[in-house]
């Protein structure tokens, strides 16, 4: 028989309404979710299908589904579920849903899914589809179940809205402040997983120095923070061991005193939960961006859709100044000073992103930078016998960006930070020894705003004194689909156009990218590739072309997919730009496959050619 939901939640609602037998509750809720009546009855009268060695205290087991177990009012419904679910009888006995109730609460845990549920004993009907397994209906899994960032990502959600729900969060003060406490936190629960802090020593902070319903946690979080943002030497005298044991972090995550929100056992249970997850296993590459969905409840259904992948992110900075760097580096083996010299050249590389969301690109690069560093001091080390003590001398200080939102904005500063401790651990696994993470010395120069209304200049100083390299994966939005605030944008950054009204928000940033390198740089933008179609070529490239810019590589038009289950499909375009005369490379799609061609140049069409059907239309700006 098919699962009758408008029955499940009439028995259910019955089932737990006021002056409802609460003897007879077990055997309506089995009911409700279509058991066979045979079943219920012999569980009813204490037959074999119940399996649970406690019967004659209510308690009912049934193999692979249920073990529930009712409580007396007064005792804790929470604290009996986790010492249920430490218990051997339901994993013996596969017990998919365990379910503990004092007849005024209700709470439950999916062991497959991992998901838990608390909900007044009255409103459970409203609740009847965490349950629907046992009924033949399993609810659809956004998230990869081998995926850690993904279930972190979920928790973390949950959690947020459990404090929205119960803290003030409307002035951008107050979401400043909520945003800082989540990056704050998970920094917490990434350092006690890998080595930072003590294992485990946050989670087990606020498991055993607050109170069950969660009184003073915010007091205890906020002492926390405030001794990370403080040297050992300055601390104050008698700290409690559990307070003194974290380390000084700096870096400026700490800084300022922003209030904690307020807590009860409910959200306190779920931070709990958040720290038994397996940290280590997040990625600090795709950390940002998975932790967007965190803010932005309507956006986990499709978490990481707009996540750039690795793959993709390489497509931009390999052809940018990657690859250019390892043919460098194989041009200098076998001279000391050439290894030497091209070691000072990494430290004084910039990258900076523009539109850089949670860091991605930042963090890709960062990563790379590192990479290409080992192999330099691999390439020292083969030279001769002499052990030389390597340090790395790439700082994340070397990375700029600019993100408008407040959140991402922050993770991406925490991402960083995250990068550099991975790194370092790669570092010691090759050469034996790397500087500790903490305390934080590299600070960031990743700034938030709106980027089409800052010099970039001020961002990410581009004096001529250092490379600099631009990328990014700038918004795509219409010309159709611009709000009135991008449409000002628009108008604003390409002011000197005569004609902007068909034009894609992306060329903005194309614009101030080749304003930003027309006497020194190179950049590379992924952009939607309808600036390389029709009329907004005719819009766009010859005012760019006046510049003296050209186009330096190019990808054509594919298909922009993530590893996301719900992937983005738009059909986008990679462009390099360069005032350099550098080797032109055009990328293109053979047989699934990437083919790269050199040419003598590349049209705005992305095409191999000369530019003279662009170039004969070139005009001094605001006649295009």
């Amino acid at each position: 028989m098919a699962f009758d939901q408008n029955h499940c939640m009439e028995t259910l609602t019955a089932a737990t309404a006021a002056g409802a037998d609460t003897n007879e509750f077990i055997f309506a809720f089995l009911e409700a979710y279509g058991f066979p009546r045979a079943t219920i009855t012999q569980v009813r009268n204490g037959g074999q299908r119940n399996v649970s060695s406690r019967k004659g205290d209510g308690h009912v087991a049934l193999k692979n589904w249920l073990y529930f177990m009712p409580v007396n009012p007064g005792e804790s419904v929470h604290e009996a579920l986790a010492a249920l679910a430490d218990e051997d009888e339901p994993a013996r006995h596969k017990c998919r849903f365990l379910v503990v109730t004092d007849f005024h609460e209700l709470t439950a845990v999916d062991t497959k899914a991992d998901e838990r549920l608390e909900v007044a004993f009255s409103d459970l009907a409203t609740q009847y589809l965490f349950f629907a397994p046992m009924a033949g209906l399993e609810r659809t899994r956004q998230f990869s179940e081998a995926s850690a960032d993904l279930k972190a990502a979920a928790k973390m959600g949950r959690l947020f809205d459990r404090l929205k729900d119960t803290n003030e969060v409307k002035t951008p003060e107050q979401i400043h402040a909520l945003n800082t406490f989540l990056t704050r936190v998970l920094f917490c629960y990434f350092a006690e997983d890998t080595g930072i802090f003590a294992k485990d020593a946050f989670t087990k902070v606020i498991a055993e120095a607050s109170d069950e319903r969660g009184e003073g946690l915010a007091e205890l979080l906020a002492q926390l923070f405030s001794v990370m943002n403080t040297p050992k030497s300055q601390r104050p005298a008698g700290l409690p061991a559990h307070i003194a044991q974290f380390p000084y972090v700096n870096g400026g995550l700490f800084a300022d005193a922003l209030p904690v929100p307020q807590m009860g056992g409910q959200a306190r249970r779920m931070m709990i939960e958040c720290g038994q997850l397996r940290w280590e296993a997040v990625n600090p590459d795709i950390f940002g961006s998975m932790f967007q969905a965190v803010v932005d409840e309507e956006s986990r259904d499709a978490l990481g859709q707009h996540y750039t992948s690795v793959p993709n992110i390489m497509k931009v900075i390999r052809p940018l100044f990657l690859d250019p760097l390892y043919r460098d580096l194989e041009a200098a083996k076998g001279s000391r000073k050439k290894l030497e010299a091209l070691l000072v050249r990494l430290s004084r590389i910039k990258v900076f992103d523009p539109a850089m969301g949670s860091g991605n690109f930042l963090i890709i690069a960062y990563k790379e930078l590192r990479r290409l560093e080992m192999a330099v001091f691999r390439a020292l080390q083969d030279m001769g016998d002499q052990r030389e003590i390597f340090m790395s001398g790439i700082a994340i200080g070397q990375l700029y960006g600019i993100e408008i939102d407040d959140f991402a904005h922050e993770t991406a500063q925490l991402s960083l930070w995250l990068a550099k401790h991975q790194m370092n651990t790669q570092f010691a696994q090759q050469f034996g020894h790397a500087e500790p993470l903490l305390p934080l010395k590299d600070t960031t120069h990743l700034v938030q705003g709106n980027s089409l209304r800052m010099d970039w200049h001020e961002v990410c100083p581009n004096d001529g004194e250092a490379e600099v390299y631009v990328c990014g994966n700038p918004p795509f939005v219409g010309y159709g689909s611009q709000s009135p605030e991008q449409q000002e944008d628009v108008k604003h950054v390409l002011r000197q156009f005569q004609k902007t009204g068909r034009i894609d928000y992306v060329a903005c940033w194309f614009w101030k990218g080749v304003e930003y390198i027309q006497h020194q740089g190179n950049a590379a933008f992924v952009a939607t590739s309808s600036i390389c179609q029709g009329l907004q070529v005719s819009m766009l490239w010859p005012n760019i072309l006046s510049l003296g810019v050209n186009i330096d590589f190019a990808y054509q038009s594919f298909t922009w997919r993530n590893s996301a289950k719900a992937n983005a499909g738009v059909h986008v375009v990679i462009i390099g730009l360069t005032t350099e005369p550098r080797e032109r490379r055009l990328y293109q799609a053979l047989n699934s496959e990437w083919r790269m061609r050199t040419v003598d140049n590349i049209s705005p069409y992305l095409l191999e050619g000369d530019n003279t059907v662009i170039e004969s239309r070139r005009q001094p700006l605001g006649f295009v």
